[in-house]
């Protein structure tokens, strides 16, 4: 009996339960799978040992043996198909964003909203100036290239059955040499699969859960119903044949993420296919052998839905991505794809001017998207192998009635698939889940004891204050045992109050740590920004550390240590009018334009310079224009400071005017006498940058990271030794 159990134990349903072992590893025993990681990672480097030079030999040799009329053929009706399954991808990249629920958006600031992106350099990526630094770098687009145009040159080469016979030995050894590193998938599988379920945490899980239902339903509906009703719609294979014959390809896509391996075990598949319905040919085996590995260097299926991801950003920044404009983004899209993933979003988001931090999810969760991707190139690929073999060996046929039936088929999925989706979004994701103020929970932490001034001190206050002080500011301050600070009551995220009504902020932060250092304790007091030196002046504020900007007017009158951080002009305006604001030429073609700013605020000279036409509207604080109590346009603030209300009103968005963004420094202010007290207070940021204390700060206060902190990965083996 154990034997005739063993005998039924085939090797695809080795692989699966390597894999359920591998994701049961992971949930009982949590991080302590993260050693299993280099197990994986060397299993994927075996995989890829005999790939490129697969390529190369497989390509010269299916190219080279060719003649001219041949290979215009196999190009023609190579890119035909191409375009057709790229037709497909990208229909449902128009319809799958119709399951995303409504939601209102919770956005920190990320330096990637200003910054420019890292262009892919295609000369070195396409042409191969030096063939062995592409092959040394693994560029297998120049690889390819380099193959294609050797493999053209060889087929009017006389003599040379003796180099093709030499390529056709080469290219049965490397395949034979893979399948022997095939054999370790169930250790690789389980290794990779453990390691990955056992470190990814519920919370990371949960914020992309829209993106990750909608890729994965979309990545199955179109892998098990219609890339496989394509091919058989055109061909005499049934469907469970391409089933069967892309399963190992399915389950090592699954298990490596990492389609490059694929292309032996798809050759060897789509092989035994023909084998098994006795249409075999050397013909076909040859053309097999070419169009493999040239396919894999076009944009595969599950790559292309990849691009899913960028109606998702638009989504979960509560921002409009209009039909019309998806056409720009398959194109741009697809041209992106032939080189890196991360990249191609990366300049998708910035080209659709959305906030291209979320980018970071991305290349976290790559190893799922790898996964499920490869899934689906997998089948794509056989797909397009078996189609293109035969359109040019002579058994594609064309059967209407099958057509329609299999298109009946199709649409009845897709149906399902968008009413399954939408309807568990709509019920797990509501509209106010996103529309959380993470802003009014944050907490300073190792505070000094603290006096806030609600309001500004009057006469009589000052003279208290001020009574006995003369001489060095720094020596006075540790007399006195308090430092002055002057603040902004409603400068998010630079100082502002909480839910608690506990006063917070980036700079106020800083303030705490400041007099920790010093040995004192704290006063805050209220300041206006048009009005900045008046504390200074009375003698009442020491420095003051509200996110203010260095200006040549300011430096006539105030003195400014060195800056502690860089800012950038945006605009804030309601979510539909964001596209009007994106560019400096549409803004100067607006004939009266009203902007908000708090009195005081330095871009005005800015924007003034830049837009004269515009018409500022006088605010006591940035929550006027945004509670609709003062009527106009847009809100002038910093990118920092824009990113940190929509937070509290989801309905506006910041919009950083392009093509040129303009920058300011921030520091603190103090008294143009205090000469000393500036020479301390700039060795002290010197300090608090060396020690990272200025970079933990921007990252918790401007960028909103690790405000929940890290938490150990649940696991099953922690409850049970509890």
């Amino acid at each position: 009996m154990f034997s005739k159990w063993k005998i039924k134990l085939t090797f695809a349903k080795l692989v699966i339960i390597s894999m359920l072992l591998g994701i049961a590893c992971g949930i009982i025993f949590g991080e302590r799978c993260s050693c299993l990681a280099l197990v994986g990672q060397g299993y994927i480097a075996l995989l890829q040992m005999c790939i490129i030079p697969y390529v190369v030999v497989s390509i010269l040799y299916g190219i080279g043996r060719l003649g001219i009329k041949e290979s215009k053929q196999m190009a023609s009706k190579g890119i035909s198909l191409t375009l057709m399954l790229w037709g497909i991808m990208a229909f449902y990249l128009f319809l799958m964003p119709l399951c995303f629920p409504e939601w209102d958006a919770t956005v920190f600031f990320s330096q990637n909203v200003v910054e420019k992106i890292k262009e892919v350099n295609y000369l070195e990526l396409y042409i191969p100036a030096n063939p062995f630094y592409s092959l040394a770098n693994s560029l297998v687009p120049a690889i390819t290239i380099f193959c294609i145009f050797v493999g053209i040159a060889l087929m009017s080469v006389k003599n040379k059955e003796i180099i093709l016979n030499d390529f056709h030995i080469c290219c049965t050894t490397l395949l034979k040499a893979n399948n022997g590193v095939v054999k370790l998938a169930p250790i690789g599988t389980f290794a990779l699969l453990a390691n990955l379920s056992g470190t990814i945490t519920l919370a990371e899980v949960g914020r992309m859960q829209v993106y990750l239902v909608v890729y994965c339903a979309a990545i199955l509906l179109v892998s098990f119903c219609i890339v496989p009703l394509t091919v058989t719609a055109f061909t005499d294979f049934k469907y469970r044949d391409i089933l069967h014959v892309s399963k190992d390809a399915m389950l090592t896509a699954v298990a490596t993420g990492n389609v490059f391996v694929l292309i032996p075990i798809i050759t060897r598949g789509v092989r035994q296919l023909l084998e098994e319905k006795n249409i075999d040919t050397e013909e076909r085996r040859v053309t097999l052998d070419t169009i493999i590995p040239i396919s894999f260097n076009f944009p595969l299926g599950g790559r292309v839905l990849l691009l899913l991801f960028v109606p998702f950003a638009a989504w979960f920044y509560d921002m409009s991505l209009p039909l019309w404009k998806y056409p720009e983004l398959i194109i741009a899209g697809i041209l992106g794809l032939f080189g890196s993933e991360v990249t191609a979003i990366l300049f998708l988001l910035n080209y659709f001017h959305i906030p291209s931090d979320i980018v970071e999810f991305f290349v976290a969760f790559n190893v799922i998207n790898d996964r499920i991707g490869a899934l689906c190139s997998s089948i794509y690929m056989i797909a397009f192998c078996i189609l293109c073999t035969a359109w040019l060996t002579g058994f594609l046929k064309i059967n209407l009635r099958k057509m329609v039936k299999n298109l009946f088929i199709a649409l009845a999925a897709t149906l399902f698939t968008l009413t399954a989706c939408t309807i568990y979004l709509r019920s797990t994701i509501s509209k106010e889940s996103g529309n959380e103020d993470i802003l009014s929970r944050m907490r300073i932490k190792n505070t000094v004891k603290a006096k806030i001034f609600k309001n500004y001190p009057d006469s009589r206050q000052i003279k208290q204050m001020t009574a006995g002080q003369s001489g060095d500011r720094l020596e006075l301050i540790k007399k006195r045992g308090v430092l002055r600070v002057g603040y902004s009551p409603a400068s998010r995220p630079f100082t502002y109050f909480n839910s608690q009504n506990e006063l917070i902020g980036y700079d106020i932060e800083m303030a705490h740590i400041l007099a920790k250092d010093i040995g004192c304790t704290l006063e805050f007091i209220p300041m206006e920004y048009e009005k900045i030196g008046r504390g200074i002046n009375d003698g009442v504020i020491d420095i003051v550390m509200a996110g203010v900007s260095i200006t040549l007017e300011r430096l006539k009158t105030l003195h400014f240590t060195q800056p502690y951080m860089k800012v950038n002009l945006a605009l804030v305006v309601k979510d539909y009018k964001q596209n009007e604001y994106q560019s400096a030429e549409n803004i100067r073609r607006k004939n009266k334009l009203r902007v908000a700013c708090v009195p005081g605020l330095s871009y005005r000279a800015h924007l003034k310079k830049h837009y004269p036409h515009l018409t500022f509207v006088d605010i006591e604080s940035e929550a006027d224009f945004l509670s609709g109590k003062v009527k106009a346009d847009a809100l002038l603030v910093s990118a920092e400071e824009g990113f940190a209300w929509c937070i509290l009103y989801p309905a506006f968005s910041v919009v950083i005017p392009r093509p040129e963004i303009l920058k300011e420094d921030l520091a603190y202010v103090i008294s143009q006498d205090d000469l000393k007290f500036s020479q301390y207070l700039n060795s002290w940021l010197n300090l608090k940058k060396t020690d990272g204390v200025l970079d933990r700060l921007y990252s918790y206060w401007i960028l909103g990271k690790d405000i929940h902190g890290k938490r150990k990965r649940w696991c099953l083996w922690d409850e049970f030794c509890k």
